[in-house]
């Protein structure tokens, strides 16, 4: 379970812009603004419906543990909407080698998460 001090974290905005920017790096300054803005975004477990998720979220120097529940909104920055989307499940398949012989290859990938942009009216 989270403790109170990442609980703490997770909801100061602040300390949420001081998060780095996971995967790939932005191509430009207007795109790294867009990725830091925050938003409120509904959270989706959708491997298992119901359920929470807790994970962790940055770099060495800066980082903090998510614990997210089905169906709750959270203020979060645009890059952990993308890191969280991005956690997915490889799904594979089989192929002939040309010599006899079955290779493993990526054939897709399951997405286990949403978060959802709420707008407010």
């Amino acid at each position: 379970m989270t403790s109170v001090f990442h609980q703490q974290r997770q909801a100061d905005p602040k300390f949420l812009a001081t998060l780095p920017i996971l995967g790939k790096p932005p191509a430009s300054a207007k795109e790294e603004a867009y990725l830091r803005e925050m938003g409120k975004f509904q959270f989706y477990n959708m491997e298992e419906p119901g359920h929470s998720e807790e994970f962790g979220y940055g770099n060495t120097k800066v980082h903090t543990m998510f614990h997210l529940e089905h169906g709750k909104t959270y203020p979060l920055p645009r890059h952990v909407q993308r890191h969280v989307e991005s956690l997915g499940t490889p799904i594979y398949r089989w192929i002939p080698d040309g010599q006899g012989s079955l290779m493993k290859q990526i054939a897709g990938e399951k997405q286990r998460f949403q978060l959802k942009q709420v707008y407010e009216e």
